[in-house]
């Protein structure tokens, strides 16, 4: 007997395979469509947050008017067949027309706690410790919001040398609104500098840079200003003279 209960229930979730010769794997969080003995199951409420856990055990099956009647479902878990009637309060759905009010989900959650427990169990804990993660993530975001000058200043030097001189970036990214927002989500307390800012910091780092290389450089250094005239197509020199790079 045990043998042909066993052969039954495999019978009975081969039947239900939605992909031949595959076994059927029961997920909790996948919303995609079903199909069960030539019928088309699905879930009722995929973009609405916080609906009810039922429809992680059940799917709806599509091609129903069930207004003013009851809502074929189907349990994932164990393949069993119900109805699901609908709710009291009508809810207007802002991206389908088509369902435009919620169901009863009491029953379908007094059979999941009756036959499937362990499983909502699992989810919810898992559920749960995601959240209490979130949520320490959050905490400690908001401990390090507050920055001081010199990590201001620090950025600032830092958003320079990377997107200006790294990347070629203008000056005006700091006044894009695109940017602006994903600083302002990353750290929200650090103050984007101004243009004009942003020139001064890249003054101050190319003088930093050259007097860098001229304090670590030996040798001659060939001093030459030209200039051209875009009009006349003439270029000249004013000045070619060598200095000593110790001498500066």
């Amino acid at each position: 007997t045990t043998s042909d209960g066993m052969a039954s229930t495999a019978n009975q979730q081969s039947q239900h395979d939605p992909d031949k010769g595959k076994p059927f794997i029961w997920d909790p969080y996948d919303e995609s469509c079903v199909k069960i003995d030539g019928d088309e199951y699905y879930h009722p409420f995929p973009q609405r947050k916080g609906s009810s856990d039922a429809w992680k055990f059940f799917r709806c099956k599509r091609g129903i008017n069930y207004e003013g009647g009851q809502q074929p479902v189907f349990c994932l878990r164990c393949c069993q067949k119900m109805k699901a009637k609908p709710g009291e309060q009508p809810k207007m759905l802002l991206y389908s027309l088509k369902w435009k009010q919620g169901f009863a989900t009491s029953h379908l959650m007094a059979h999941i706690n009756a036959k499937h427990k362990a499983d909502l169990e699992r989810i919810s804990g898992s559920g749960a410790a995601a959240a209490a993660s979130t949520s320490h993530q959050s905490r400690l975001f908001q401990g390090q919001r507050t920055i001081s000058n010199e990590r201001q200043n620090a950025i600032t030097r830092d958003l320079v040398r990377n997107m200006v001189f790294e990347d070629k970036e203008p000056f005006s990214i700091v006044e894009r609104p695109g940017f602006r927002k994903l600083v302002n989500t990353l750290c929200p307390d650090y103050r984007l500098p101004h243009r004009k800012q942003v020139t001064e910091v890249a003054d101050e780092i190319a003088d930093e840079s050259v007097l860098k290389f001229l304090n670590t450089t030996t040798g001659q250094m060939h001093l030459r200003r030209q200039w051209m005239s875009f009009s006349r197509h003439q270029s000249g020199q004013k000045l070619d003279f060598s200095v000593p790079l110790r001498s500066l």
